[in-house]
């Protein structure tokens, strides 16, 4: 009896969990060390720094000054760095014949996204 209750409880937490990510908007399997190592290896990267993420900072800092920012969008900037951040990460580091998306999933690289947003909106706004 003892072993179904545990079961029970265990499901519960699980589907909590999953409940939790989806209000996230992050769903499904992410990977939340992955999401911090994929961000660490982008904003450490000169050549992906200095050609993709700053200058999206630079058009979204603009967006911010117009009045016309939207996170939704900054969202989908910041997936296809983590996207190209991801095929360097892999090309670099992964193992030949697999596919970079089986270590960095969409809801991984999604996660990334959101989070690189957030760090982004942050600053800014406790630079004005």
């Amino acid at each position: 009896m003892a072993k179904n209750n545990t079961l029970l409880y265990v499901g519960a937490a699980v589907a909590a969990l999953f409940l939790f990510r989806k209000q996230l908007g992050i769903g499904g399997p992410a990977d939340f060390e992955a999401a911090d190592e994929l961000e660490l290896f982008i904003e450490n990267d000169r050549d992906l720094y200095n050609s993709i993420v700053y200058p999206t900072y630079q058009n979204l800092a603009r967006k911010i000054q117009s009045g016309k920012y939207s996170s939704d969008l900054a969202q989908k900037s910041f997936y296809r760095i983590a996207t190209l951040g991801a095929k360097k990460y892999h090309k670099q580091f992964g193992t030949p014949g697999t596919r970079f998306g089986s270590v960095f999933t969409v809801p991984t690289r999604k996660m990334t996204a959101a989070s690189m947003e957030r760090n982004f909106y942050g600053d800014w706004k406790n630079l004005i």
